[in-house]
């Protein structure tokens, strides 16, 4: 029975031994988590702030939306990705001023 005893004492001595290692890192790995818990919330406010409009780009895309390809079907393709927004956009401007043109 006294080796039993033993036994588990140094088992439950091994237990205090690891609970207190892992408790030691406790307030360190709390600021972590506080931090960016904080950070992650003010992230999250800022993506409901809606960005200022920049109504001066529209000419400029709808400009590069009217540049004609020579074939490339790389250039093709990112030229008719260019215009599909800027059509659109401009579709929903009309749209919006009470002309119902269809695109």
């Amino acid at each position: 029975m006294d080796h039993t005893e033993r036994l588990v004492e140094r088992e439950f001595d091994r237990i205090t031994a690891a609970a207190a290692r892992d408790l030691d890192t406790y307030p360190c790995f709390h600021r972590i988590l506080t931090d960016l818990t904080i950070k992650l919330d003010e992230d999250y406010k800022e993506s409901s702030e809606v960005p200022p409009s920049l109504p001066s780009w529209m000419p400029i895309i709808e400009s590069i939306a009217r540049i004609k390809h020579s074939g490339d079907s790389m250039i093709a393709t990112m030229l008719g990705e260019v215009n599909y927004p800027a059509h659109r956009a401009g579709h929903l401007k009309n749209l919006n001023e009470g002309d119902c043109i269809p695109p």
